[in-house]
This record gives structure tokens, C-alpha cells and sequence, in this order.
């Protein structure tokens, strides 16, 4: 009994080793070397927090109303704008990838709705309020990876410059607007962003778009924001999945 016991207590930790070995050259595979850049310390700027356009409305969720578009993008837009006359309308809501629950992208979710900035040292989180969508903000010193597949957030790296966090952005695939007016981006867009804390109550955030594709130059706009309350849970096209089968099946719940 007693070496049948020995014999088995063997082979769990002979089994609990070869697991070990095999996850340590896993993360070796699949995770860079942390060489931070970045971090909430001494000489950096404090980013976190809730953070909310200071402009509401048409001129607070638009960052362009001439953007330099190629013929391609301005076909797209007055398409996505047809009928509409006034630079404060909003694009066609049955053209709007939003309407149909894609999710709306980076840029349009941080002008539409709060969101939260949280550091850490290997890398900084923005968290939207919109469908809850995240970005995660890579600041371990990694680069852009290559066939990083194409994705509605993008793949994000950031570093200190001064007082400036500059977060690079690449990897979107093009699909919402970049705005609620109906502009379009293609998958080759590049998005440069430099965050900075000018005072308390007011942060900065200078956006660079640059897209061979749809823009005819790099273009440049910057917004402010002020501290905004908790974020809130929010679940895309909400009442739409409601009023579904699933509705008819099991809601409200008896």
C-alpha cells in the first residue's frame, strides 16, 4: 500500500512539473520582455480618473467637419450624410455601424461618453463607458507586432514624452465611423494621440489621423476634458436584444 501510495504521489508531481515547464515556455512564446516605459510615478503626470468631453453635443463627438477626405472617403461620407445640410446632423442612422450593434471604435467612444483612464506600470487602460469596450495601452516597451489582425480597437503602444503620454494606434479594421457624422476610416489608419494633464479639472488629448487611403494629408484636432462621475454599465443595442426571441422567451423573468 504504502509504495503504491509513493508510486502515485510520483507520478502528480512528475505530471505538476511538466505542466510548469510546458506554461513557462507558453509565456515565454506569447509575452514580450517587460522593459516598463512608462509608469504612475514621480515626474509623470497623474492621467487616471473619469474623464468627459467638455464640448457636448454635434461639436463634442465630431472631430472634423471638412476632414481632408480622398474622393474614395468623401463618396462614403456624403453617402453616409445624404439629404443632411447642417454640419450638426448626425449620419444616417440605418447607415451607422452603430445602429446595427457593431461595436463604434475607439475615437467615437471617448467623445461620445465618458470614459476611465487607469495606469499601471506595464501598461494604461482606458475603459469606455459605451458597451463597456477597453483599450489596453501597451507600455512595456513592445512594438507594434507584425500580422497583428486587424480589430475594432486597434493594437495600442505608449510612451512618455515631457508631460505628454503618447499612445500610437494601429491595427483597426476600418469598419465604424470615426465619428457620429458619418466620417469614414479605412484599415491603413494610424492614429497618434498625445494625453496631457493641464491642470486638475482639464485634460488634453492632441488626435493625428493619418490614412493614405482616405485622407489626402495627416489632419490634427484637439479636445479637452474634465472629470466626469463613475462610469456606468452599458450593453449595446440593449433594448433591441430585449424586444427579441430571447424577450418573447424569458423576459422579464418569472
Amino acid at each position: 500500500m504504502q509504495g503504491r501510495l509513493t508510486r502515485r504521489v510520483a507520478q502528480f508531481t512528475l505530471a505538476g512539473l511538466a505542466w510548469f515547464l510546458a506554461s513557462s515556455v507558453l509565456l515565454a512564446q506569447t509575452n514580450p520582455p517587460t522593459n516598463p516605459v512608462m509608469g504612475p510615478g514621480p515626474g509623470h503626470p497623474d492621467l487616471s480618473g473619469y474623464w468627459t468631453a467638455t464640448t457636448g453635443g454635434a461639436a463634442g463627438t465630431t472631430f472634423s467637419e471638412n476632414p481632408p477626405l480622398t474622393p474614395q472617403a468623401a463618396a462614403i461620407r456624403n453617402r453616409n450624410r445624404a439629404g443632411l445640410t447642417s454640419p450638426a446632423d448626425q449620419g444616417l442612422d440605418d447607415l451607422d455601424p452603430a445602429t446595427w450593434c457593431y461595436p463604434i471604435g475607439p475615437m467615437r467612444a471617448m467623445v461620445l461618453r465618458q470614459f476611465e483612464i487607469a495606469q499601471t506600470p506595464l501598461k494604461t487602460l482606458i475603459l469606455t463607458e459605451w458597451d463597456s469596450l477597453v483599450r489596453y495601452v501597451y507600455t512595456d516597451g513592445r512594438q507594434h507586432p507584425v500580422g497583428w489582425p486587424f480589430g475594432w480597437m486597434g493594437h495600442s503602444i505608449g510612451k512618455w514624452d515631457g508631460d505628454a503620454f503618447v499612445v500610437d494606434t494601429v491595427g483597426l479594421n476600418g469598419m465604424p465611423w470615426l465619428d457620429f457624422s458619418g466620417t469614414p476610416y479605412s484599415n491603413e489608419l494610424h492614429i497618434v494621440e498625445r494625453f496631457r494633464r493641464l491642470a486638475q479639472d482639464r485634460l488634453e488629448i492632441q488626435f493625428r489621423f493619418e490614412d493614405p487611403k482616405y485622407y489626402s494629408r495627416p489632419w490634427e484636432v484637439t479636445k479637452t476634458f474634465r472629470p466626469a462621475p463613475e462610469i456606468l454599465e452599458h450593453v449595446t443595442c440593449e433594448e433591441h436584444l430585449r424586444m427579441g426571441t430571447y424577450r418573447e422567451a424569458h423576459w422579464p423573468p418569472e
